[in-house]
């Protein structure tokens, strides 16, 4: 396929496609239209070697949800470079239902419009599946319901927009219970990134293979009006890097305070303003005898005050300053 890809551009290149196009047949012709790996970017196609997820990180119209259809068709269908062999169920996930059903099956670049007439599976709505000639079958889930992914089990499975579901942990744990069929069940993330703690622990993830795409990486199959508002407004900002650039971005740059990521600056700041309450209430309570003695009063008199202002003070320490002044300073 590489081969005929690289014929292909250098025919571009020197200005001959169409005299190339031209030779080909009708049938060749719609061959080539769907055989995505000719057109594929190399973000776009499955990594190689021995993984478990495949996240695709990418921004706004960076071609995500096309990767993922073709590479659940492939996996249909047993089309290299996806695998060997077509696999038998397959599950996939979205925010909703609407979002599996608008996006992932129906949408502009989802499975349907992705595929040949000779090739399409059956949408089966009331059912809530799509099924192959061949056999294979793929369930539509909700992030919304994650127990709707107890029972079944897949040899495969494609989570779309993983940083926007509600319920990402619990959907994401009943999702790989689930994946159980097959000699290599594996499976394919493609999102905008959010700092979500699950996007984080796949990222670190040895058996994760990451591939990042930027919207303007498709810009060939995006509006020009479209490329040049976003770039206009939101070019080098945080939003932009996140939403268009496909950055995970951490914490908020511009803040007075920073979000403190570590245990022991957290035992700092709690060390730091327990003393300083320790402080001031030895201020205080010097400050009480030395006016207290100015006026005439009893030594006596005096520390038997002091003592039931630290009594109200100590609580107030530990209470006030520990729980609220720490939460306000740390941040969390």
């Amino acid at each position: 396929m590489r081969n005929l890809r690289d014929d292909l551009s250098a025919c571009a290149r020197k200005g001959k496609l169409s005299d190339l196009l031209e030779s080909f047949s009708s049938a060749d012709l719609a061959a080539l239209l769907f055989d995505w790996p000719i057109w594929a970017r190399e973000d776009q196609l499955p990594p190689l070697g021995d993984w478990l997820v495949w996240l695709i990180m990418g921004g706004r119209g960076a071609g995500k949800t096309r990767a993922g259809a073709e590479w659940v068709r492939g996996m249909a269908l047993g089309k290299p470079p996806f695998c060997g062999r077509s696999v038998g169920r397959i599950a996939l996930i979205g925010e909703t239902l609407g979002d599996v059903r608008d996006v992932m099956i129906e949408g502009e670049s989802g499975i349907l419009r992705i595929h040949p007439k000779n090739e399409r599976p059956e949408w089966k709505k009331t059912k809530g599946q799509l099924e192959w000639k061949n056999g294979a079958i793929a369930q539509i889930f909700s992030a919304e319901d994650p127990d709707s992914l107890r029972g079944p089990q897949f040899d495969v499975a494609w989570s779309d927009e993983l940083c926007k579901w509600r319920h990402a942990e619990a959907t994401w744990d009943m999702l790989q219970f689930g994946l159980r069929l097959g000699e290599r069940p594996r499976q394919i993330v493609t999102t905008t990134p959010r700092p979500i703690p699950l996007l984080k622990r796949l990222l670190a993830d040895e058996r994760t293979r990451l591939s990042k795409a930027t919207t303007m990486a498709n810009a060939t199959n995006l509006a020009p009006d479209f490329i040049d508002t976003v770039r206009a407004r939101y070019g080098g900002t945080r939003l932009g890097r996140q939403e268009l650039d496909g950055e995970l971005i951490e914490g908020r740059e511009d803040g007075l305070w920073q979000r403190v990521k570590h245990s022991s600056v957290r035992h700092l700041l709690v060390f730091f303003v327990r003393h300083l309450a320790l402080a001031l209430l030895v201020f205080s309570t010097t400050a009480i005898v030395s006016i207290s003695s100015w006026v005439g009063r009893s030594f006596q008199a005096s520390m038997t005050f002091c003592c039931f202002l630290g009594a109200m003070y100590w609580p107030f320490n530990r209470s006030m300053v520990h729980g609220k002044c720490c939460n306000f300073l740390v941040l969390s």
